[in-house]
């Protein structure tokens, strides 16, 4: 009887521990990944990527598949990562070139006509776009120096990964910079890129504001 009793005793702690077991493991796994609404997934990903300059916002997704907060912080994740990286680049001073005025001046003026250009690439969290700045420039040959520049345009041209569309805000330009016969260009615009997650069918859509410096080698 005694046996009896023990197998029982034993049986039932078994049975309570295994509880609080499962009890814990339930607790532990929806407190890391509890799901979450489409509006709480947007207002995160907008507030984070308000930090960085970046404007997004969701364009479509399927309100049948789940999101979790592991699918939230994965986001976040690759949103910083994106927006510390381009803060890197930003930093570095790309124009600490010195421009070195000529010695001596030739009186002749030898003016020839002609196309150049340069590419440069705007890129955002899941996606870039390879951009061409071209222009139709008037140089005096025999001074080296730029003398005109008669139009410029600024485009889309290459590759491309979600892209959707670009606007040019404005274009400045200083001639003859870094040294004689280049242009420095300012392009400021605003790129349009859309990404649609394979695996939680949410389609996002970001504008990226875009501020390049762009050197065109004339001679």
């Amino acid at each position: 009887m005694k046996i009896i009793k023990r197998y029982i005793s034993f049986f039932m702690f078994f049975l309570i521990l295994c509880n609080c077991s499962l009890s814990a493991f339930a607790f532990t796994t929806n407190n890391t990944d509890e799901n979450i609404t489409i509006q709480e997934y947007e207002a995160a990903i907008k507030n984070e990527c308000k930090k960085y300059g970046i404007e997004c916002e969701i364009l479509n997704y399927n309100p049948k598949i789940e999101i979790t907060e592991k699918d939230l912080t994965a986001e976040l994740d690759r949103i910083r990562k994106f927006g510390e990286r381009k803060k890197e680049e930003e930093f570095i001073d790309i124009s600490n070139s010195i421009y070195k005025f000529p010695t001596t001046i030739s009186p002749r003026i030898m003016p020839q006509t002609k196309n150049v250009s340069e590419t440069f690439k705007i890129d955002c969290v899941y996606g870039w776009v390879n951009m061409k700045l071209a222009a139709n420039i008037t140089i005096n040959v025999q001074a080296g120096n730029i003398m005109y520049i008669n139009s410029y345009d600024v485009y889309p041209s290459g590759t491309y990964v979600n892209f959707d569309s670009y606007t040019l805000k404005s274009v400045t330009y200083t001639q003859d910079r870094p040294s004689l016969g280049w242009i420095t260009f300012t392009v400021k615009g605003t790129a349009r890129f859309s990404y649609t997650d394979p695996y939680l069918q949410i389609t996002t859509g970001y504008n990226v504001d875009s501020t390049e410096t762009v050197k065109v080698d004339c001679n």
